[in-house]
């Protein structure tokens, strides 16, 4: 059985259903008519134009279609009408073979259009020559992958030969299909068919966001995974995920209908001349329906997607985020009715019902979507962003933290928070140092909160260096794409410093965990002046390494600071780079073993005062001993009061002890005295006696 086989039998069921609703019938016949000679020859900019909604890369990405069929000026400043007609005639009509043909369209200053890209062209290549070539575009480049077939690319092959070789390489997959699938739509070439298999095999098995399954599979491939293997494992990743879809609308034009929506707890959209919703079996019908009434409808398959959405894709239980434009929020519900036509209405007819959660009237500055009906499920941060942002206009605000609360949680007194927090408002770079288990993590997460006064995550970022990361991991660097190219990626740092930027009212925090465990003058690199206190800002800012050019410029904002940790028991790591020493204060973190906090807080968790006192007692002579053994170990080498803090979860009795002494001070203490294993097993039995 071939490796597509049981997908192929898995789709024949839902073909019918799939492919009723597709557009590719649409696309195909637009195309079949658009290309003819007679026609091509006498078109007008505004006969091209009529090309942009049945280019997915142009209607998925508005840019890119306003860049490539947008304004007329603009476009004739790139290239005169005649430049259009003799490319597209050249296209479909030259002497030269295809492959030629595709190629000079791609590249060749005579034929090239300007904001075709590759994408673009591959749909129309795909559509024009359906009987010749496969669509190359990211689903079907999934399907490839996902049946481990090689197309047999080389260094130096064109556009065309590529599109030529991932053809042949599918071609046992359309075999097959006509075989166990058979021909479903008589109308379109059977490749356009097998393409629409592969758009169901990509949104059943690596789900709608395809950049986050790329991380995801880059990530597996390293660690030796099949890409087969990855898409099952993805598979079954997004199908545990939370099920709520979120949809985002518009409420007319200029929010006109907002008051109405809340008032009676409704949701609409127009078009109203295309009569009951239900009446249409598919999408391609409503499109028929809007270019019959609406002759100069600019974007009939945008509008029409809003209304199939609306009647059908919309379930009750989804979300909706009410938007205008791109900058305007005005709340959030959730559906609570299908589909209904109201004819007695005066307008906006379509109609669903909606209980409204939450209402508001804010600037939004972040990610909208800005058609009237999107599906925005896949931007999990930017949803997000969007309820909490309303959910806070409603007064919906994070916990309070105050230091009060964090002098509570921490075992240190009030002077030495004050100390603490003074050098990380005035310094703005602090790394908290000491031996395992004092609490390190956790008291720079505390810190955060008692500045923000509240606990808001949203504003903390945390990380974890390591020997391995890099500079291209923390600021900006060049990483592989799917393709075998590379494109510039912007670090996890540069990205929390540009939040921070767009929000210089409040406070962030960039927490770094184990900060002495990385090569730190190769991964901060030009950063390490830009973090000082007074170099901070838009003054200061420089081009990075990775820039494009010199107004490419970056800056460490003044809200932002930075929280490092260090274990001081941590043999195997250098010294802390002196330059990088000098930007940072170094706060000594001791255990709290012995003092009146931490016996207060076992006696809270429930721990007997036996067990207490042993604890103390213990601990407290193996801490004196490592302190004394200045030579090969210190006081940066003490047991911290952290391991024995126990959870909710767990009976703080002589188990917990134990267990917490065998596996996890035991350990530690064989490390200490590697070279005398008698020695630590005697301060394992006096911690267990």
């Amino acid at each position: 059985m071939s490796t597509w086989e049981k997908y192929l039998k898995e789709y024949s069921k839902v073909a019918d259903e799939w492919l009723k609703d597709s557009i590719v019938v649409t696309n195909y016949e637009f195309f079949k008519g658009f290309l003819v000679k007679e026609k091509l020859e006498k078109y007008e900019w505004e006969d091209f134009q009529t090309m942009r909604p049945h280019i997915h890369a142009f209607t998925s990405l508005e840019i890119a279609g306003e860049n490539a069929l947008g304004d007329k000026l603009k476009h004739q400043m790139e290239h005169p009408i005649e430049h259009y007609r003799k490319s597209f005639l050249y296209l479909r009509f030259g002497n030269e073979p295809i492959i030629e043909r595709i190629d000079n369209f791609t590249k060749s200053k005579k034929y090239k259009l300007k904001f075709f890209g590759k994408s673009a062209i591959s749909e129309i290549v795909g559509n024009v020559f359906a009987d010749q070539f496969f669509m190359m575009n990211k689903k079907d480049e999934f399907a490839l992958d996902y049946f481990e077939i090689d197309p047999g690319y080389k260094r130096g092959d064109t556009f065309a030969q590529k599109m030529r070789k991932f053809t042949n390489a599918l071609e046992p997959v359309v075999k097959d299909y006509e075989e166990i699938v058979g021909r479903r739509l008589k109308k379109i070439p059977v490749r356009l068919e097998v393409d629409q298999f592969f758009y169901w095999l990509h949104e059943n098995y690596a789900g709608e966001d395809l950049n986050e399954y790329q991380k995801f599979a880059q990530q597996k491939r390293l660690e030796g995974f099949t890409f087969k293997e990855i898409a099952e494992m993805w598979h079954k990743q997004i199908k545990g995920k939370s099920n709520n879809v979120y949809w985002a609308i518009s409420p007319g034009e200029n929010a006109k209908n907002w008051d109405e929506w809340t008032r009676d707890g409704i949701m609409t959209v127009g078009w109203d001349y295309l009569g009951d919703l239900n009446k249409y079996k598919n999408q391609d019908q409503i499109v028929k329906s809007i270019q019959k009434h609406k002759g100069d409808d600019t974007n009939p398959i945008n509008n029409s997607k809003c209304c199939w959405e609306f009647a059908n894709e919309v379930k009750v239980g989804d979300y909706v985020i009410v938007k205008q434009g791109k900058n305007k929020l005005y709340g959030y519900g959730i559906v609570r009715s299908e589909y209904r036509f109201e004819k007695d209405r005066d307008e906006y007819q379509h109609v669903r019902d909606v209980d409204w959660l939450k209402t508001a009237d804010l600037d939004y500055e972040h990610f909208i979507a800005i058609k009237t009906l999107t599906n925005i499920t896949k931007f999990k941060d930017d949803v997000d962003a969007m309820i909490k942002a309303i959910d806070e206009a409603n007064g919906v605000k994070p916990q309070p933290y105050t230091k009060e609360m964090a002098l509570d949680d921490l075992f240190i007194d009030e002077t030495q928070l004050d100390d603490i927090l003074y050098q990380l408002d005035y310094q703005k770079n602090i790394i908290l140092q000491g031996p395992p288990g004092v609490g390190k993590t956790y008291m720079a997460k505390k810190l955060a909160y008692v500045i923000m006064k509240q606990k808001n995550d949203d504003r903390i970022e945390m990380i974890q260096f390591h020997q391995s990361y890099s500079y291209e991991d923390f600021i900006q660097g060049f990483r592989p794409t799917e393709k075998g190219n590379f494109e510039l990626c912007n670090g996890v740092f540069y990205n929390f410093c540009k939040k921070a930027q767009r929000d210089k009212d409040n406070s962030y925090f960039f927490i770094i965990d184990e900060i002495n465990r990385g090569n730190l003058s190769k991964i901060f690199g030009e950063l390490m002046m830009l973090i000082e206190k007074d170099k901070r800002g838009k003054e200061f800012e420089l081009p990075l390494t990775y820039s494009q050019n010199r107004l490419d410029c970056f800056s460490v904002p003044e809200n932002l600071h930075l929280i490092g940790t260090m274990n001081t028991a941590d043999r195997s790591l250098a010294m802390v780079d002196y330059a990088l020493r000098r930007r940072f204060a170094f706060i000594n973190l001791k255990p709290e073993i012995g003092s009146e906090k931490f016996k207060t807080h076992l006696k809270s968790c429930g721990v007997s005062n036996d067990l207490i006192t042993k604890i103390i007692d213990r601990v407290g002579v193996l801490n004196v001993v490592i302190e004394n053994e200045a030579k090969n170990l210190g006081s940066g080498f003490r047991i911290g009061h952290s391991y024995f803090c126990p959870n909710d979860n767990i009976k703080p009795d002589k188990t917990w002890y134990k267990s917490v002494v065998n596996y996890e001070i035991a350990p530690l203490l064989h490390e200490y005295w590697f070279d005398d294993e008698s020695k630590a097993q005697k301060h394992i039995d006096n911690l267990l006696v």
